[in-house]
């Protein structure tokens, strides 16, 4: 029987291992889109730091997402054999936060390698249902501008716990600046996960100064860091350049009803998914493990009790800066970060609730094993299945080659153009469309001032023109 159990959890990890696969291999197939072509442009004509002037005048003030992009570009020319190399940066780095995260939690109760397959759990449940895994992960300007900032944002989380639970004055200087350092870097990402972590944090002093906490002033630089720089950001001339664009934009009701109904539909449906319910059951027995070590205070139990009003007002902010910049529905990529704050709030909402409802007298464990391995089954199950780990397979054994060779056409043909110096290249629809690398947003339109055709009009000094027809 026990050796029956060793074979089932050494089964389970290389299932694991393995719907990581088509992720990575997939990578390979990516190409620079959009907006990546017009970055590596600027960058080219104006220099790193002319650039980003630039863009702080006439777009906003994102300076690590601008930054990241940019520097990526500088460094590899944005060459399409290189290309794979940022979403393996961003899985991984998407990896490695999620495994700090869980290290500064729970290393006095896990081993460092449950905690590794617990990060690539929560690794593959995020890209498994992520809302635009294009936008998110293989396009780079989508994955500078949103899954970076989630990236930071974990290292920053994991820090500030760190120095909350340590005694030593070394170590909470060292963990302050490090978390300064990141929230810094996550403001510059992109506005919305700027608010939500001015939120966060505001909460979180609140908490430490009502208690009297000693580590209430560090937190508080911290916080006085992410707010300077939330100002550069937020008085970016860009801004007003680019909401000139949406004449919507700014209705508050609208924005906040928006928000609201957005929210109740795709809480709902993220519950109601099988890969995060299966997944719950799983992580009960861990949470009821170390049960017998953790003792809440009853004056924060009230607080706790609340906390999924908080969890859900972020969601409900999350959505809000998008319906108020635009005056219609925030872009895709913009739901993936709606997605990342749902996961991180479900699961401690499932920590502090078991915690705060298991009685006095705690169980060694409250899911019995045949509904922990039937529980993992439907896990693997959801995780191999529709829509993204079954998606990215096809795709990668269907069309990503294809798609590679269309989009690798397109650049051959616009360089020798701009050798030749034409004054035009025509771009044909592609016939291979592979959701997992390529969003609808990324095709041309019969418009020269779409901004696709625009960005690649300015790389290769051409104008575009898009046939939909011979």
């Amino acid at each position: 029987m026990l050796n029956q159990h060793k074979r089932g959890i050494t089964i389970v990890k290389i299932l694991l291992l393995a719907a990581l696969i088509p992720y990575l291999a997939i990578a390979f197939f990516s190409l620079p889109m959009a907006d990546d072509w017009g970055m590596a442009h600027m960058v080219r004509a104006k220099g790193f730091w002319g650039a980003h002037h630039h863009w702080y005048q006439v777009d906003g003030g994102r300076y690590v997402g601008m930054g990241a992009t940019s520097l990526y570009a500088l460094i590899t020319n944005l060459s399409p054999s290189l290309y794979w190399t940022a979403p393996w940066l961003m899985i991984f780095g998407s990896f490695f936060s999620f495994y700090f995260l869980l290290f500064a939690v729970g290393s006095q109760f896990f081993s460092r390698r449950t905690l590794g397959w617990g990060a690539l759990g929560l690794t593959l449940i995020y890209i498994a249902r992520i809302p635009n895994i294009a936008e998110g992960y293989y396009w780079l300007m989508g994955s500078t501008c949103y899954t970076l900032g989630n990236i930071l944002v974990l290292f920053m989380a994991g820090f500030l716990i760190l120095h909350h639970r340590t005694a030593s004055f070394r170590r909470r200087i060292i963990y302050t600046i490090i978390a300064s350092i990141c929230a810094a870097a996550a403001v510059g990402v992109n506005e919305i996960l700027m608010l939500l972590m001015l939120i966060c944090l505001i909460a979180y002093i609140l908490f430490l100064f009502i208690r009297k906490h000693s580590n209430r002033h560090d937190v508080l630089i911290v916080f006085m860091i992410t707010a300077i720089c939330s100002v550069i950001v937020i008085t970016a001339p860009g801004n007003a350049v680019r909401g000139s664009f949406y004449p919507n934009r700014h209705q508050f009701l609208f924005s906040l009803s928006s928000s609201l109904s957005w929210t109740f539909g795709f809480v709902k449906n993220w519950t109601c998914d099988a890969l995060i319910l299966s997944s719950t059951l799983l992580l009960l027995p861990f949470i009821t493990r170390v049960s017998h070590h953790i003792s809440i205070p009853v004056k924060s139990r009230k607080w706790l009790f609340l906390f999924p009003v908080f969890w859900l007002g972020l969601i409900v902010l999350s959505f809000f800066p998008g319906f108020w910049a635009l005056g219609g529905p925030p872009p895709e990529r913009a739901w993936n970060l709606t997605y990342f704050v749902f996961i991180l709030g479900w699961y401690t909402c499932v920590v502090i609730y078991t915690l705060l409802l298991l009685p006095d007298t705690k169980p060694d464990t409250i899911i019995p094993r045949h509904v922990r391995v039937a529980a993992t089954i439907l896990f693997l199950i959801a995780l191999f299945g529709f829509p993204t780990t079954y998606t990215a397979f096809k795709d990668l054994i269907f069309h990503a080659r294809p798609y590679h060779r269309e989009v690798s056409e397109r650049i051959e043909t616009s360089k020798k153009k701009a050798e030749e110096n034409q004054d035009f290249v025509i771009i044909r629809p592609l016939v291979n469309r592979p959701s997992t690398l390529f969003s609808r947003i990324f095709e041309f339109k019969d418009d020269p001032e779409y901004w696709v055709n625009a960005n690649w009009g300015e790389y290769w000094g051409l104008k575009v023109i898009f046939k939909n027809t011979d």
